[in-house]
This record gives structure tokens, C-alpha cells and sequence, in this order.
């Protein structure tokens, strides 16, 4: 939803920060752009975003008698959400945003691989970095150096797991104290076979385990190419960003990994 919200104020000429809120209404309520079709004019408020179709002109006439203070926040959604062709229960969930930001963000062309990165991070990434595979080694150092580019600190805490450290963190919110914190036991992580690592956002020294930060380092990861584990609908997982070989892009998670567990027997390469 961040990186959704983001690219969408970037649109609009607002500051890039993934909220819109109702700061956004005090500020501006008419944007003029023009989209491709019949999108003519952008009006932000409050918690979502009105589309008025028709031609600058028309949306204009059209304001003149519909005005914000006549319009009920339901009512506003639901419009948009017929013209975006989802169902229109005036609640604007995961869904009507999803539409929304197809409907008028153009396509970006597929993420490049980051470059190899000779120059080393810090010491605490580089040993975490060591444990993956070298395929995703430059993708965690990239997101490194690009975080810091955005002024966000951040170090990769986490990566190769084997099948009985996974097991000890699956067990932890269920037969051992604490909350859970995965749904994977061993075998069933990205971790386990070393195409995914965790990052931790710190300030000087100072780890900061929940933090905004990591919703922008989501969006940064997301441009690189890396799976992020915020997007999931359990759990979840901020911190987390994975790299998939490409001959899993049309599987499903459950058996990607399924096969992983078969490489990893046999010894044959995961990205082959």
C-alpha cells in the first residue's frame, strides 16, 4: 500500500512520503493532470482519491455542483470504485487501491539487476551477506547503499537459516514464549536455502525494530526486484526481503519451496 500511495502522490505533486491523509485536503483540493482515456482531473481528500471523468472543463462544471462539502466519504468511494471496475462497498481496501494505481500509473519496465557491488558494507551485513547465495548478494548490498542514498541506516541481520534454527523460531509463540514471528517451520523459509536475509533500521548505533522506515525500504527493495515481505496477508514480515529464481515466477510459494527442498537434496543449483 505504501509504494502504492507513494507513486500515486508523486502523480499528484505532492511530497512522496506513501500517506494520503487529511493533511492532503487542508493543503489542495484540486489537482489538474491529464490521463490517458477519460481521466480529466484528480481531486484529493481526506483518505482516498476522486476521479472525475471527462476533460479538464467538464470536471470543472462538474465540481461547480458537486461539491466536497455535499459529498459523503462512502458515496465518493463507491463512485470511484464502479469506475475502476471493482466492487463498490464504499470501504477502500487493498482491492480499490490496487485498481486505482493500475488505472493511472503507467507500467514500469521490468526491474534490472542491481550492479555487482565489489566495495563491502559494514561488518555485521557482510557477515550476514556471506551466508546467501551469490545471486542475491548484490541485491542486499544495493539496498544497503540505496538506503543510505535516502538517508535510512540499515544492515542485513538476518540470512541462511538452517532447518533447526527455522524450527526454533516457528516454535516461538506456540510451544515456547514469546510472539510468533513466522508461519514457516524448516524447510518451508526462504531462509533455509539462503535467497532471503532481513534488515534491521538503525540510528548511529541503536537497532530500531519498528520503525516507518521499513515501509520505505519496502518500496526501495520492490524497485530492485526483491520480494518483500510486508506485502504478505499473515504475517507480516517488514524486515523481510527474498530474490525467487526466475523458473518460479508462475509457481506458487507452497511449491517453489517444495522444489528448493528437492535441489537442496540432490545438490542441484537453486537459480539454474
Amino acid at each position: 500500500m505504501f509504494a502504492v500511495s507513494r507513486e500515486l502522490n508523486a502523480w499528484s505533486s505532492f511530497r512522496h512520503d506513501g500517506d494520503i491523509g487529511r493533511s492532503r485536503l487542508n493543503r489542495s483540493f484540486l489537482i489538474h493532470a491529464q490521463f490517458p482515456g477519460d481521466f480529466g482531473l484528480i481531486c484529493k481528500a481526506a483518505r482516498f482519491i476522486i476521479f472525475v471523468p471527462g476533460n479538464g472543463s467538464e470536471a470543472g462544471a462538474i465540481l461547480q455542483n458537486y461539491t466536497f462539502a455535499q459529498m459523503n466519504i462512502e458515496e465518493i468511494i463507491r463512485a470511484i470504485q464502479k469506475e475502476v471496475g471493482v466492487s463498490a462497498d464504499g470501504k477502500a481496501g487493498p482491492k480499490t487501491w490496487e485498481a486505482i494505481y493500475h488505472r493511472i500509473v503507467p507500467k514500469k519496465p521490468p526491474a534490472t539487476p542491481p550492479p555487482i557491488l565489489d566495495e563491502k558494507v559494514d561488518s555485521r551485513s557482510e557477515g550476514v551477506i556471506a551466508t546467501l547465495m551469490p545471486e542475491v548478494k548484490p541485491y542486499t548490498r544495493a539496498l544497503i547503499v540505496k538506503a543510505a542514498s535516502a538517508g535510512i541506516t540499515i544492515k542485513a541481520i538476518s540470512g541462511l537459516r538452517t532447518y533447526a534454527e527455522q524450527n526454533a523460531l516457528y516454535a516461538q509463540g506456540r510451544t515456547k514464549p514469546g510472539k510468533k514471528v513466522t508461519n514457516a517451520r524448516g524447510g518451508f523459509s526462504n531462509h533455509n536455502f539462503g535467497i532471503a536475509f532481513d534488515i534491521g533500521v538503525f540510528e548511529g548505533s541503536k537497532y530500531i525494530p519498528e520503525s516507518p522506515k521499513y515501509k520505505a525500504i519496502g518500496a526501495i527493495g520492490m524497485d530492485l526486484g526483491l520480494e518483500w515481505g510486508g506485502n504478505w496477508k499473515s504475517i507480516k514480515d517488514e524486515p523481510h526481503f527474498q530474490l525467487p529464481p526466475k523458473w518460479a515466477e508462475n509457481m506458487t510459494e507452497r511449491n517453489m519451496l517444495a522444489e528448493l527442498r528437492s535441489r537442496k537434496e540432490s545438490g542441484k543449483p537453486f537459480y539454474a
